[in-house]
């Protein structure tokens, strides 16, 4: 036998529910009395079960994203070496540096974190956006790489490590104040950073702060494994609207 209550501020913390069957069969009945999870009059789930139930889904839904990650990456890891490798000489031959690009970006949480990239811009860039860098300073085979996005691959070791996922919000920079602000109003930071996401194949940079953040919170209320999937594919068949950087 389920229990039988009635949901008051007391035992609840909210607002009682009010019963729908008072109104519709003129019965007085004024607020939900829960047996179980039910109602007994109008059959509503109980909020406080029904929230945990979405938060539990929630979780699950989380570490089943992670999984499918880490495993993708282990299956794209080989095939991106094979990829980085030869790419790494030619940047190395074109120009004095390391060829591999550490830049520090802000993560889940706002916790900073390392993002591993192929350097395709002239030593001595810095810390900047890709649309605040004109096309004077990327390297012939700079070009090649973001065209061809194989710039990207070494975000593999990323999302193998945790702090990236495949699909989801572009991590900005630390000192991109604007575009934090806008993230953290909109609980953006509460989902891991992607290497592709709906916004970077909408053509939405970090140009636009306000634009941006919004296309990343719709996505974080929409995303299914099914469109991660989808959004993946678009980027590896050469998806989105071209270079952030200044023609």
């Amino acid at each position: 036998m389920g229990h039988l209550s009635t949901i008051l501020p007391l035992q609840s913390g909210k607002t009682p529910l009010k019963c729908s069957f008072g109104p519709a069969r003129k019965a007085d009945v004024e607020f939900c009395i829960f047996h179980g999870d039910l109602c007994i009059n109008c059959g509503r789930p109980d909020p406080v079960i029904r929230d945990d139930i979405r938060n539990r889904v929630k979780r699950v839904l989380r570490k089943m994203k992670s999984v499918v990650d880490r495993l993708l990456a282990l299956l794209l890891l080989g095939p991106a070496v094979f990829l980085c490798v030869p790419a790494m000489v030619a940047i190395r031959i074109e120009s004095r540096g390391n060829p591999l690009f550490l830049q520090t970006r802000v993560g889940r949480n706002q916790k900073p974190f390392t993002l591993f990239k192929l350097r395709t811009m002239a030593q001595g860039t810095g810390d900047r956006g890709s649309h605040e860098v004109s096309a004077a300073q990327v390297t012939r085979i700079g070009q090649l790489l973001r065209r061809t996005k194989i710039d990207e691959l070494p975000q593999i070791i990323n999302v193998l490590i945790g702090n990236m996922s495949f699909v989801g919000p572009r991590p900005c920079l630390p000192n991109q104040s604007e575009l934090i602000a806008e993230r953290e109003a909109k609980n953006v930071f509460s989902v891991l950073p992607g290497i592709t996401g709906p916004a970077q194949l909408s053509g939405i940079d970090m140009s636009t702060p306000r634009e941006l953040a919004k296309a990343d919170a719709a996505y974080i209320s929409e995303r299914s494994l099914r469109m991660d999937l989808r959004l993946i594919w678009q980027t590896a068949t050469g998806g989105g609207r071209g270079d952030a950087v200044k023609s």
